[in-house]
């Protein structure tokens, strides 16, 4: 698991509220958007697979996924599948970021409501990006 910012998950540290987590196994596409995400200074972390998002999840309040589908061992759906059924741990806003056709894309809306508010199709512009996240975060306030 690789983590952007700030050490977590050490015996003691209380939990720490991170504006968003981003989820893809493909290192050049996490680091990337990780970067483009700090570029607007959004405080980020990364994980490559659904397992290790769960596990950041469980440790940051972040308020903002992006999420591949895509990914071995767990992928986004296995984590989107987790994230209905422990709604404590879903961050408020997940935004899905994937390769699939546009009707997949449908499918994932229709599948997760309440918990994938939009879906893009890759590659996505680092302005686009920067955009999205930056009106979910301030729709959160």
């Amino acid at each position: 698991m690789e983590m952007a910012g700030t050490e977590l998950g050490l015996p003691g540290v209380a939990r720490a509220e991170v504006d968003v987590v981003v989820v893809d196994d493909d290192e050049s596409v996490r680091t990337s958007m990780t970067a483009v995400l700090e570029s607007a200074d959004f405080e980020v972390l990364a994980a490559g697979d659904g397992q290790a998002a769960m596990d950041l999840l469980t440790r940051t309040g972040a308020r903002v996924l992006v999420l591949d589908l895509m990914m071995v061992p767990r992928d986004g759906l296995w984590l989107l599948e987790q994230l209905q059924a422990r709604p404590d741990l879903a961050p408020p806003v997940v935004i899905v970021v994937s390769a699939f056709a546009l009707n997949n894309r449908d499918e994932v809306l229709a599948r997760f409501p309440g918990i994938v508010a939009h879906a893009m199709q890759k590659p996505v512009a680092p302005a686009v990006l920067i955009d999205v996240v930056g009106r979910a975060l301030d729709d959160l306030g």
